[in-house]
């Protein structure tokens, strides 16, 4: 019986494991206002309101939404007000989603 449970707790612990590790990592959100932005090496820089500025990768699969019509990152300029979905990758930011409103 106790080699039973012994077997049981270790599947419990595996199933635990491969469901930490398969948890969707968690995306944050930034407002602000484009600085710099060079499409060919998928990077731009965002201020915030507080004058911070951080340096953003674009992941390999995102999306660009301008006034909620489908872009590409080149179609973005200095200036553009700005919200981006992003994950952090090895202490990088990396952008997922851009959506930026034009008045």
């Amino acid at each position: 019986m106790q080699r039973a449970s012994k077997f049981q707790l270790l599947g419990v612990l595996a199933l635990a494991l491969v469901l930490v590790m398969a948890a969707p990592v968690l995306a944050n959100d930034m407002k602000g206002t484009i600085l710099s932005i060079d499409p060919d090496n998928h990077v731009f820089d965002l201020v915030n309101d507080d004058g911070n500025v951080s340096n953003f990768q674009v992941a390999l699969v995102h999306q660009v939404f301008i006034d909620d019509v489908e872009q590409t990152l080149s179609d973005l300029t200095p200036g553009d007000q700005v919200t981006v979905t992003y994950e952090i990758q090895n202490e990088v930011l990396m952008a997922t989603l851009i959506r930026c409103t034009r008045d």
